[in-house]
């Protein structure tokens, strides 16, 4: 994929991922975030990863810092669940997939066709730098009152 045909969408789907992790971070775990003006990286997190197919190939990423994550999955699920339990990971990958279903919609809606395919879970505890996934499109990191969020899109096409 060459960056010239990618740029047309990159407005397009910046806007449409900032909405919909903004709508369904509200609506299904009641919590409101707040863009931040920074490129922050947890140190120690679980990422989820959605790949999406369409005009190009390209993924979502939520990353969840470990201090957050347990509040965040018992929000999503109302009840309790370990950090380093496969639960979390399947936490995470339902979290993930509602915003790539969300994101797929008003993608839709505005004339661009993507299907997400299944998302992946997987803790990391070394800073895992999200360039090594791809070429980082676009970077959102939010923060709310249990803590600091980051969403990202990434061209997987080289």
């Amino acid at each position: 994929m060459t960056t010239q045909l990618l740029q047309p969408v990159q407005g397009l789907r910046r806007s449409a991922l900032m909405q919909s992790g903004a709508d369904i971070f509200r609506r299904m775990c009641g919590l409101e975030i707040v863009p931040v003006v920074a490129t922050w990286w947890p140190p120690s997190f679980v990422l989820a990863t959605v790949p999406l197919e369409g005009r190009c190939s390209w993924m979502l990423c939520l990353a969840v810092p470990r201090s957050v994550a347990p509040e965040l999955a018992s929000r999503l699920n109302g009840f309790d669940i370990p950090y380093d339990s496969r639960d979390m990971d399947a936490a995470m990958e339902t979290l993930a997939d509602m915003i790539a279903a969300d994101l797929q919609d008003r993608l839709r809606r505005r004339g661009e066709r993507i299907v997400p395919l299944s998302a992946r879970a997987q803790r990391h505890e070394d800073g895992f730098p999200l360039p090594a996934l791809g070429d980082v499109v676009k970077q959102f990191t939010f923060d709310s009152h249990i803590g600091p969020l980051v969403l990202a899109v990434v061209e997987t096409d080289r």
